[in-house]
Protein backbone atom coordinates (compact mmCIF):
# COMPACT_ATOMS: atom_id res chain seq x y z
CA UNK A 1 0.00 0.00 0.00
CA UNK A 2 1.58 3.28 -0.89
CA UNK A 3 2.17 5.26 1.95
CA UNK A 4 0.60 9.03 1.29
CA UNK A 5 1.76 12.63 3.52
CA UNK A 6 -0.48 14.77 4.59
CA UNK A 7 -1.45 17.48 1.73
CA UNK A 8 -2.26 20.57 3.90
CA UNK A 9 -4.47 23.26 2.23
CA UNK A 10 -4.35 27.20 3.31
CA UNK A 11 -6.83 29.13 2.63
CA UNK A 12 -6.49 33.15 3.31
CA UNK A 13 -9.66 35.10 4.14
CA UNK A 14 -10.45 38.56 6.05
CA UNK A 15 -11.86 38.46 9.30
CA UNK A 16 -13.70 41.42 11.66
CA UNK A 17 -11.99 42.27 14.77
CA UNK A 18 -12.07 45.40 17.16
CA UNK A 19 -8.78 46.90 15.64
CA UNK A 20 -10.55 46.65 12.32
CA UNK A 21 -10.33 43.97 9.60
CA UNK A 22 -7.58 41.30 9.00
CA UNK A 23 -6.21 38.87 7.00
CA UNK A 24 -6.80 35.37 8.24
CA UNK A 25 -5.48 31.46 7.79
CA UNK A 26 -7.81 28.51 7.35
CA UNK A 27 -6.15 25.21 7.48
CA UNK A 28 -7.83 22.52 5.41
CA UNK A 29 -6.82 19.15 4.72
CA UNK A 30 -8.03 16.78 1.41
CA UNK A 31 -9.45 13.98 2.86
CA UNK A 32 -7.59 10.14 2.08
CA UNK A 33 -10.09 9.43 -0.67
CA UNK A 34 -9.08 12.42 -2.57
CA UNK A 35 -5.05 11.54 -2.32
CA UNK A 36 -5.62 7.95 -3.16
CA UNK A 37 -7.77 9.08 -6.36
CA UNK A 38 -5.17 11.10 -7.07
CA UNK A 39 -2.43 8.51 -6.79
CA UNK A 40 -3.81 6.49 -9.16
CA UNK A 41 -4.83 9.02 -11.50
CA UNK A 42 -0.85 9.97 -12.02
CA UNK A 43 -0.24 6.37 -12.32
CA UNK A 44 -2.54 5.78 -15.02
CA UNK A 45 -1.55 8.80 -17.11
CA UNK A 46 1.92 7.41 -16.73
CA UNK A 47 1.33 4.27 -17.98
CA UNK A 48 1.30 5.57 -22.23
CA UNK A 49 4.37 7.79 -21.39
CA UNK A 50 6.04 4.80 -20.33
CA UNK A 51 5.27 2.47 -23.09
CA UNK A 52 5.93 5.12 -25.54
CA UNK A 53 9.43 5.64 -23.90
CA UNK A 54 9.87 2.06 -23.80
CA UNK A 55 8.97 1.05 -27.41
CA UNK A 56 10.81 4.38 -28.77
CA UNK A 57 14.28 3.14 -26.73
CA UNK A 58 13.79 -0.55 -28.07
CA UNK A 59 12.76 0.84 -31.67
CA UNK A 60 15.99 3.03 -31.98
CA UNK A 61 18.31 0.51 -30.57
CA UNK A 62 17.12 -2.20 -33.07
CA UNK A 63 18.00 0.81 -36.20
CA UNK A 64 21.29 1.43 -34.66
CA UNK A 65 22.50 -1.79 -33.98
CA UNK A 66 25.14 -3.64 -36.60
CA UNK A 67 23.64 -6.35 -38.39
CA UNK A 68 20.18 -5.64 -38.99
CA UNK A 69 18.12 -6.63 -42.06
CA UNK A 70 19.73 -4.23 -44.54
CA UNK A 71 23.45 -5.78 -43.36
CA UNK A 72 22.12 -9.16 -43.75
CA UNK A 73 20.84 -8.59 -47.34
CA UNK A 74 24.39 -7.08 -48.51
CA UNK A 75 26.14 -9.53 -46.37
CA UNK A 76 24.05 -11.89 -49.13
CA UNK A 77 24.34 -10.02 -52.11
CA UNK A 78 28.33 -9.84 -51.60
CA UNK A 79 29.27 -13.54 -51.37
CA UNK A 80 28.90 -13.02 -47.12
CA UNK A 81 30.50 -10.59 -44.50
CA UNK A 82 34.26 -12.10 -44.97
CA UNK A 83 34.26 -11.36 -48.73
CA UNK A 84 32.63 -7.98 -48.36
CA UNK A 85 35.65 -6.66 -45.78
CA UNK A 86 38.40 -8.15 -48.68
CA UNK A 87 36.44 -6.29 -50.99
CA UNK A 88 35.81 -2.87 -49.40
CA UNK A 89 39.85 -3.33 -48.43
CA UNK A 90 40.29 -3.79 -52.17
CA UNK A 91 37.82 -0.77 -53.04
CA UNK A 92 36.14 -3.28 -55.55
CA UNK A 93 32.96 -4.01 -53.30
CA UNK A 94 30.52 -4.41 -56.62
CA UNK A 95 27.62 -2.67 -55.14
CA UNK A 96 25.47 0.36 -56.40
CA UNK A 97 23.63 2.91 -54.80
CA UNK A 98 20.24 1.69 -56.49
CA UNK A 99 20.50 -1.71 -54.47
CA UNK A 100 21.41 -0.43 -51.58
CA UNK A 101 18.12 1.57 -51.73
CA UNK A 102 16.03 -0.96 -53.27
CA UNK A 103 16.82 -3.23 -49.71
CA UNK A 104 15.78 0.02 -47.70
CA UNK A 105 12.57 -0.03 -49.56
CA UNK A 106 12.07 -3.15 -49.12
CA UNK A 107 12.57 -3.67 -45.68
CA UNK A 108 11.20 0.26 -44.63
CA UNK A 109 14.91 1.15 -43.14
CA UNK A 110 14.54 4.55 -46.11
CA UNK A 111 13.30 6.75 -43.71
CA UNK A 112 14.80 8.43 -40.46
CA UNK A 113 14.78 7.17 -36.87
CA UNK A 114 11.96 9.60 -35.75
CA UNK A 115 9.70 9.48 -38.89
CA UNK A 116 9.77 5.72 -38.75
CA UNK A 117 8.96 5.13 -35.16
CA UNK A 118 5.49 7.29 -36.22
CA UNK A 119 4.78 5.31 -38.64
CA UNK A 120 5.33 1.66 -36.82
CA UNK A 121 3.36 3.26 -34.18
CA UNK A 122 0.88 4.36 -36.65
CA UNK A 123 0.62 7.89 -36.09
CA UNK A 124 1.59 9.18 -39.34
CA UNK A 125 0.71 7.44 -42.62
CA UNK A 126 3.24 4.69 -44.00
CA UNK A 127 3.96 3.02 -47.67
CA UNK A 128 1.70 0.52 -47.97
CA UNK A 129 3.39 -0.34 -51.37
CA UNK A 130 6.75 1.17 -53.10
CA UNK A 131 9.40 0.64 -55.80
CA UNK A 132 12.04 2.93 -57.19
CA UNK A 133 13.79 3.98 -60.31
CA UNK A 134 16.67 6.01 -61.20
CA UNK A 135 16.52 8.62 -63.79
CA UNK A 136 18.72 8.15 -66.68
CA UNK A 137 21.30 10.73 -67.19
CA UNK A 138 19.71 14.10 -68.68
CA UNK A 139 16.54 12.75 -68.70
CA UNK A 140 13.48 13.68 -66.94
CA UNK A 141 11.32 10.55 -67.81
CA UNK A 142 11.19 7.33 -65.92
CA UNK A 143 9.01 4.02 -66.49
CA UNK A 144 8.07 2.47 -62.81
CA UNK A 145 5.98 -0.73 -63.36
CA UNK A 146 3.31 -0.55 -61.09
CA UNK A 147 2.87 -2.91 -57.62
CA UNK A 148 0.24 -5.11 -57.65
CA UNK A 149 -0.76 -4.72 -61.68
CA UNK A 150 0.50 -5.14 -65.06
CA UNK A 151 0.61 -1.91 -65.83
CA UNK A 152 4.10 0.53 -66.25
CA UNK A 153 3.50 4.22 -65.29
CA UNK A 154 5.24 7.04 -66.19
CA UNK A 155 7.08 10.05 -63.57
CA UNK A 156 7.81 13.20 -64.87
CA UNK A 157 10.35 15.51 -62.98
CA UNK A 158 8.85 19.19 -62.29
CA UNK A 159 11.86 20.74 -60.89
CA UNK A 160 12.41 21.76 -56.98
CA UNK A 161 12.50 18.62 -55.99
CA UNK A 162 8.93 17.02 -57.24
CA UNK A 163 7.69 14.78 -59.80
CA UNK A 164 4.05 13.64 -60.86
CA UNK A 165 2.67 10.39 -62.95
CA UNK A 166 1.61 10.95 -66.23
CA UNK A 167 -2.23 10.29 -65.60
CA UNK A 168 -3.12 6.89 -68.02
CA UNK A 169 -6.61 5.93 -69.63
CA UNK A 170 -8.24 3.35 -67.79
CA UNK A 171 -5.98 3.52 -64.91
CA UNK A 172 -6.87 4.86 -61.32
CA UNK A 173 -3.51 6.64 -59.90
CA UNK A 174 -5.64 8.54 -57.10
CA UNK A 175 -4.30 6.72 -54.64
CA UNK A 176 -0.50 6.24 -56.20
CA UNK A 177 2.36 9.55 -55.33
CA UNK A 178 5.73 9.56 -56.68
CA UNK A 179 9.17 10.98 -54.46
CA UNK A 180 12.44 12.10 -55.65
CA UNK A 181 15.61 11.37 -54.06
CA UNK A 182 18.36 13.42 -54.51
CA UNK A 183 21.95 12.28 -55.45
CA UNK A 184 22.96 13.65 -52.07
CA UNK A 185 20.54 11.67 -50.41
CA UNK A 186 21.50 8.34 -52.02
CA UNK A 187 25.13 8.87 -51.92
CA UNK A 188 24.58 9.25 -47.42
CA UNK A 189 22.73 6.50 -47.36
CA UNK A 190 24.98 4.41 -49.49
CA UNK A 191 27.39 5.64 -46.88
CA UNK A 192 26.00 5.02 -44.21
CA UNK A 193 25.50 1.09 -45.03
CA UNK A 194 28.46 0.40 -47.02
CA UNK A 195 31.17 2.78 -45.25
CA UNK A 196 34.95 3.08 -46.60
CA UNK A 197 33.86 3.04 -50.22
CA UNK A 198 33.83 5.62 -52.32
CA UNK A 199 31.51 6.34 -55.49
CA UNK A 200 33.62 7.26 -58.31
CA UNK A 201 30.52 9.45 -59.48
CA UNK A 202 26.96 10.36 -57.90
CA UNK A 203 24.27 8.44 -58.96
CA UNK A 204 21.08 10.31 -60.85
CA UNK A 205 17.82 10.99 -59.19
CA UNK A 206 15.72 8.47 -58.46
CA UNK A 207 12.22 8.74 -58.30
CA UNK A 208 9.76 6.43 -55.00
CA UNK A 209 6.07 5.34 -56.24
CA UNK A 210 4.10 4.58 -53.37
CA UNK A 211 1.24 4.07 -51.80
CA UNK A 212 0.66 5.06 -48.09
CA UNK A 213 -1.89 4.33 -45.63
CA UNK A 214 -2.20 4.15 -41.40
CA UNK A 215 -0.98 1.11 -40.66
CA UNK A 216 0.95 0.45 -37.61
CA UNK A 217 0.32 -0.79 -33.83
CA UNK A 218 -2.36 2.12 -33.30
CA UNK A 219 -4.65 0.25 -35.75
CA UNK A 220 -3.73 -3.17 -34.11
CA UNK A 221 -0.86 -3.95 -37.16
CA UNK A 222 2.38 -5.82 -36.35
CA UNK A 223 3.69 -6.44 -39.92
CA UNK A 224 5.44 -8.89 -41.58
CA UNK A 225 8.75 -10.24 -39.80
CA UNK A 226 11.88 -9.06 -41.90
CA UNK A 227 13.55 -12.03 -40.81
CA UNK A 228 10.57 -14.81 -41.44
CA UNK A 229 8.24 -12.79 -43.85
CA UNK A 230 5.25 -14.15 -41.91
CA UNK A 231 2.80 -11.94 -40.12
CA UNK A 232 4.23 -11.09 -36.49
CA UNK A 233 0.64 -11.48 -35.23
CA UNK A 234 0.26 -14.90 -36.72
CA UNK A 235 3.66 -15.72 -35.10
CA UNK A 236 2.80 -15.03 -31.62
CA UNK A 237 -0.62 -16.76 -31.49
CA UNK A 238 1.42 -19.68 -33.12
CA UNK A 239 3.52 -19.70 -30.04
CA UNK A 240 1.34 -18.19 -27.34
CA UNK A 241 -0.39 -22.19 -26.27
CA UNK A 242 3.77 -23.03 -25.92
CA UNK A 243 4.11 -19.91 -23.44
CA UNK A 244 0.83 -20.18 -21.61
CA UNK A 245 1.27 -23.49 -20.37
CA UNK A 246 5.24 -23.25 -19.13
CA UNK A 247 4.05 -19.79 -17.41
CA UNK A 248 1.43 -21.79 -15.88
CA UNK A 249 3.57 -24.45 -14.94
CA UNK A 250 5.94 -21.95 -13.55
CA UNK A 251 3.17 -20.42 -11.46
CA UNK A 252 2.12 -23.35 -10.14
CA UNK A 253 5.77 -24.30 -9.32
CA UNK A 254 6.70 -21.30 -7.43
CA UNK A 255 3.98 -21.43 -4.94
CA UNK A 256 3.99 -24.90 -4.75
CA UNK A 257 7.80 -24.71 -3.17
CA UNK A 258 7.95 -21.06 -1.97
CA UNK A 259 4.70 -20.67 0.24
CA UNK A 260 6.12 -24.00 2.63
CA UNK A 261 9.40 -22.59 1.95
CA UNK A 262 8.65 -19.75 3.59
CA UNK A 263 6.02 -21.00 6.64
CA UNK A 264 9.45 -23.26 7.45
CA UNK A 265 11.75 -20.34 7.38
CA UNK A 266 9.58 -18.63 9.95
CA UNK A 267 9.28 -21.27 11.94
CA UNK A 268 13.01 -22.88 11.64
CA UNK A 269 14.35 -19.02 11.74
CA UNK A 270 17.90 -18.75 11.84
CA UNK A 271 18.34 -22.35 11.84
CA UNK A 272 20.42 -24.31 9.16
CA UNK A 273 18.10 -24.78 7.37
CA UNK A 274 16.52 -21.14 7.11
CA UNK A 275 20.38 -20.31 6.46
CA UNK A 276 20.77 -22.59 3.86
CA UNK A 277 17.46 -22.07 1.85
CA UNK A 278 18.43 -18.76 1.60
CA UNK A 279 21.94 -19.12 0.00
CA UNK A 280 20.08 -21.31 -2.19
CA UNK A 281 17.62 -18.83 -3.04
CA UNK A 282 19.84 -15.93 -3.55
CA UNK A 283 22.16 -17.85 -5.33
CA UNK A 284 19.01 -18.48 -7.76
CA UNK A 285 18.24 -14.54 -8.04
CA UNK A 286 22.32 -14.07 -8.97
CA UNK A 287 22.33 -16.61 -11.58
CA UNK A 288 21.11 -15.21 -15.29
CA UNK A 289 18.17 -17.46 -16.28
CA UNK A 290 19.76 -17.61 -20.26
CA UNK A 291 23.36 -18.42 -18.63
CA UNK A 292 21.74 -21.25 -16.24
CA UNK A 293 19.23 -22.43 -19.01
CA UNK A 294 22.19 -22.96 -21.59
CA UNK A 295 24.30 -25.01 -19.00
CA UNK A 296 21.03 -27.33 -18.50
CA UNK A 297 20.91 -27.69 -22.24
CA UNK A 298 24.43 -28.87 -22.33
CA UNK A 299 24.78 -31.21 -19.33
CA UNK A 300 20.62 -32.46 -19.11
CA UNK A 301 20.31 -32.17 -22.74
CA UNK A 302 23.48 -33.36 -24.81
CA UNK A 303 25.17 -34.77 -22.29
CA UNK A 304 23.17 -37.20 -20.17
CA UNK A 305 19.99 -37.22 -22.29
CA UNK A 306 17.91 -36.17 -19.53
CA UNK A 307 15.80 -33.73 -21.76
CA UNK A 308 15.17 -33.75 -25.19
CA UNK A 309 17.47 -30.79 -27.18
CA UNK A 310 14.01 -29.67 -29.34
CA UNK A 311 10.34 -29.74 -29.44
CA UNK A 312 7.62 -29.44 -27.48
CA UNK A 313 7.18 -33.20 -26.04
CA UNK A 314 10.23 -36.31 -26.25
CA UNK A 315 10.62 -38.42 -29.19
CA UNK A 316 9.41 -41.32 -27.88
CA UNK A 317 5.90 -39.26 -26.29
CA UNK A 318 3.13 -41.80 -28.39
CA UNK A 319 4.58 -44.95 -26.07
CA UNK A 320 4.41 -43.27 -22.58
CA UNK A 321 1.52 -44.05 -20.20
CA UNK A 322 -0.54 -41.66 -19.76
CA UNK A 323 0.99 -40.26 -16.22
CA UNK A 324 4.41 -40.46 -18.12
CA UNK A 325 3.22 -38.03 -20.92
CA UNK A 326 1.80 -35.81 -17.94
CA UNK A 327 5.17 -36.13 -16.63
CA UNK A 328 7.10 -35.41 -20.47
CA UNK A 329 5.11 -32.36 -20.79
CA UNK A 330 6.46 -30.96 -17.53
Amino acid sequence: MPRFFPVTIVRVRRVASLQGPRVGLEILKYPEETRLKAYFIRRLLLIPVTLLGITLLVFAIVRLSPGGPVQRELSRLTGGAATAERSQEKGSLSLTPAQVLEIEEKVDWDKPILRAYLEWLGALPRDLVKVGREFAEGENEVEIPLPESVHVVTAVKLGDGKAELEPMDGVDLSEWEVRLVSPEEQAKRFERQVPGVELEKLPGERAVLFRSGYDGLLQGSLRRSQKYDDPVWGMILERMPVSLFYGGVSMVLIYAICLPLGVLKAIRHRSWLDNASSVLVFAGYAVPGYALGAVMMVYLGAKWSVFPLGGFVGDNFEELSAWGKVIDYC
